[in-house]
């Protein structure tokens, strides 16, 4: 489940800051980077640890470790809190993904002002479900730009996952802009294919059969399923939403994804 994964990171921050607390001079992403857990949860964690003053944040941002006790009983608690969780078998509860528009932004002010829950941001919220993919991780997404190769490039980096899928699909005037991109993922060993078929009707029109879905597996476990593609609006500009799957909807996903797999080509260069 998602929320198990998340309590079993926040314990293995507090663990991995108690055991070496010289990872607090480093910033986020280079901590989540050696614990293989999420940007996001990192700040998070960490955050709510110097609200507790078990870190010292001091002048000039440096963190300073003052209690590594507490933080192996509260890592102790997360991991018994989790187990609880996985015995009772809980309904899997979604989780929402958002791209943030650009600041100042009337919607971040108005879930600010809400209350609202807390939510994923694309970005992190991807590179947090690959972080999660152990044995495969496959990404289905009709158009990506550079910046969306950056976040690919950086999601199949970062990831322990050997089997690795990206289908693509040609614009509707069949061109293929991504084709720039491609030699890039390829070198990370991800299977790139297209899922494009062209027929013609028994009335002789030409049909096309392809793809405008949006969606991330991770080791046919966890899903998103939503809106974003892997280009710069959808990334850092328009609104998305997708939301994060465990347990057996996840089943439905994966099986819709093998097809898709099943009838795609492979693309072996650009």
């Amino acid at each position: 489940m998602v929320l198990l994964s998340i309590a079993r990171q926040a314990a293995s921050i507090c663990r991995g800051v108690a055991d070496q607390p010289a990872l607090l001079e480093s910033s986020n992403l280079e901590i989540a980077n050696f614990l293989r857990v999420g940007d996001m949860q990192v700040a998070l964690t960490l955050s709510v640890l110097v609200e507790l003053e078990w870190i010292k944040e001091e002048s000039g941002g440096q963190r300073r470790l003052l209690d590594s006790s507490q933080l192996l009983r509260l890592a102790d608690k997360l991991d018994g809190a989790a187990d609880f969780q996985s015995s009772t078998q809980l309904p899997p509860t979604p989780e929402i993904i958002l791209t943030q528009p650009p600041e100042p932004s009337l919607l971040v002010r108005a879930l600010s002002e809400m209350n609202a829950p807390s939510t994923y941001w694309t970005r992190d919220g991807f590179v947090h479900l690959a972080r999660q993919a152990s044995c495969s991780l496959r990404v289905v997404a009709p158009f990506i730009d550079r910046v969306g190769n950056d976040l690919l490039e950086r999601m199949f980096s970062c990831t322990e996952a050997k089997s690795r899928l990206l289908v693509l699909r040609p614009t509707s005037r069949g061109e293929r802009p991504w084709k720039v991109h491609v030699p890039s993922i390829l070198r990370l060993g991800v299977n790139v294919r297209e899922y494009w078929h062209e027929s013609t009707t028994d009335g002789g029109r030409r049909r096309i059969e392809t793809f405008h879905a949006k969606m991330i597996l991770a080791d046919d476990r966890i899903a998103y399923v939503g809106s974003s593609n892997f280009l710069t609006s959808s990334l850092d500009q328009s609104l998305e939403c997708g939301v994060l799957l465990s347990g057996i909807e996840v089943s439905v996903v994966t099986a819709l994804i093998d097809a898709i797999e099943r009838i795609s080509q492979p693309i072996a260069s650009a």
